[in-house]
């Protein structure tokens, strides 16, 4: 199977994008089928760096209580644009009714005071929370390796690794996912926003758009992590197996133990395909990372 480039990398979609971690010897142990089958025995960043796994975790995961959790607004919606979507889905739910009939239902509905119901309107936004904890595995990467906060949080005060990913070659991965498993994973760019935005379920009652704008807004505080998110519908703590070519660098904490670096050393010297290996190292008189190649 051939992709070209150019017309999948979209302008703000680099050639390779990087995920940060710590060495933690836990294994995750979430408790889905594809985890318990993907060694969860092993410590994360063997699976990582041996096993060339990917892991969507669900977003009740993450370390922002915030993210993800942007409900939408159904008190912004004005009674036209409540009764246009009523009718819009009457006409799914009662096709043999007539548009006159149909809109008699709709007004009966809003003159029931129900959709204003506040336990209603509550129900609906712990709804739309737990869907998207339920239905959406999410993988994070950025785009920088030389990023000093994503060293310090990620990877624990420069002690872990960075790894880089050939963004074409795990699409690949994810165009094959799609043909034997019909599994659909899509990358989006995180938008930082110093405000949240509204989002009125009455202009765009369609779940994916609802979803996507829950999924796709962050405080711009976290902009410092310039974020990619890969989402794929329907699994959370789905892990995915790649070949060893997606995986074409690994660069070292400046900090990294020397035990640490001599397990990393052998795992990549063990690939049929080899990344190659950097070590970080600060630059006199700069806060800028450079790195020295090891292997």
């Amino acid at each position: 199977m051939e992709i070209d480039r150019n017309n999948y990398l979209k302008e703000w979609m680099p050639d390779k994008i990087y995920k940060y971690k710590s060495f933690d010897k836990a294994s995750t142990g979430c408790g889905h089928v594809e985890c318990r089958m993907a060694n969860p025995e092993k410590p994360i960043y063997r699976r990582i760096l041996e096993d060339n796994q990917i892991y969507f975790s669900s977003a009740k995961n993450f370390n922002d209580p915030f993210d993800c959790t942007l409900v939408p607004r159904y008190d912004l919606g004005t009674r036209e644009q409540k009764k246009s979507m009523l009718v819009k889905y009457g006409r799914i739910n009662f096709p043999d009714k007539s548009d006159l009939e149909l809109d008699a239902i709709a007004e009966a509905k809003l003159n029931s005071g129900e959709l204003d119901d506040q336990l209603e309107i509550r129900s609906k936004r712990e709804y739309w929370v737990e869907k998207t904890y339920n239905d959406i595995g999410i993988f994070s990467a950025t785009t920088c390796k030389k990023n000093p906060l994503m060293w310090a949080h990620y990877a624990a005060s420069h002690s872990g690794f960075c790894v880089e990913y050939d963004s074409l070659k795990l699409q690949l991965v994810l165009e094959q996912l799609y043909i034997n498993k019909r599994l659909v994973c899509n990358h989006h760019k995180i938008k930082y926003v110093s405000l949240a935005p509204h989002i009125n379920p009455y202009l765009n009652p369609e779940s994916p758009k609802i979803v996507l704008d829950m999924l796709l807004h962050k405080h711009i505080l976290w902009s410092y992590e310039e974020e990619i998110r890969y989402l794929l519908l329907g699994h959370p703590g789905f892990v995915l197996q790649c070949p060893d070519n997606v995986i074409s660098t690994v660069y070292l904490g400046r900090n990294i133990s020397e035990e640490n670096e001599g397990e990393v050393i052998r795992l990549i010297q063990k690939k049929s395909v080899r990344p190659d290996l950097f070590k970080a190292k600060l630059q006199p008189n700069s806060f800028e990372i450079e790195f020295d190649q090891i292997l």
